[in-house]
């Protein structure tokens, strides 16, 4: 029969840690994404108005948006 040494518990280990840690990070990353996304489509829905547009210095667009009463 196959015995579980040492080294295969350290194996098992590594591998709960690492699939711990790429759900964790990877489930930040989708969030992000899917609210990205969200906004994306009420825009282009019209639910939320543009009012302007612009990349700040460090390259990222920044995006404002009309209130209710403009």
């Amino acid at each position: 029969m196959f015995e579980f040494g040492m080294i295969h518990w350290f194996i098992l280990f590594v591998a709960v840690v690492f699939t711990a840690v790429g759900y964790f990070m990877g489930r930040g990353d989708g969030v992000t994404t899917g609210a990205a996304q969200m906004i994306a489509i009420l825009e282009d829905n019209g639910f939320l108005k543009v009012k302007s547009r612009r990349t700040d210095e460090n390259g990222n667009e920044v995006v404002e948006y009309s209130k209710v009463d403009e």
